[in-house]
């Protein structure tokens, strides 16, 4: 304030108080969509937690699996955020990474 007493300032101030909860209320509002009794996240990829699933189509083929394995391993050591599933049939892991927001 100003050096002299007989004057009144008021002063102007403006405090923005919001928590991480609005913003993720947001995102969610504007991502989450149900198409045809499912529920899809549609997450920018920057946001999404993984960018790709790898899903060997055939689990008890161990060589199929293994190379569904290396082509993970290969994407994480590039430092693309990878998922590997083989549990539950093709559908339910696709159905699982829809409602996480992965891109591909």
């Amino acid at each position: 304030m100003g050096d002299d007493p007989n004057i009144k300032e008021v002063p102007q101030i403006l405090e923005v108080a919001f928590g991480i909860d609005r913003i993720i209320y947001t995102l969610l509002e504007t991502t989450f969509n149900v198409e045809e009794g499912r529920i899809i996240l549609k997450l920018n990829p920057i946001l999404a937690p993984n960018t790709v699933a790898v899903f060997p189509l055939v689990r008890n083929k161990e060589k199929i699996r293994s190379l569904a394995l290396n082509v993970h391993r290969e994407l994480l050591k590039n430092r693309i955020g990878s998922f590997f599933d083989v549990a539950g049939s093709i559908g339910k892991r696709y159905r699982r990474q829809d409602e996480l927001g992965t891109k591909w």
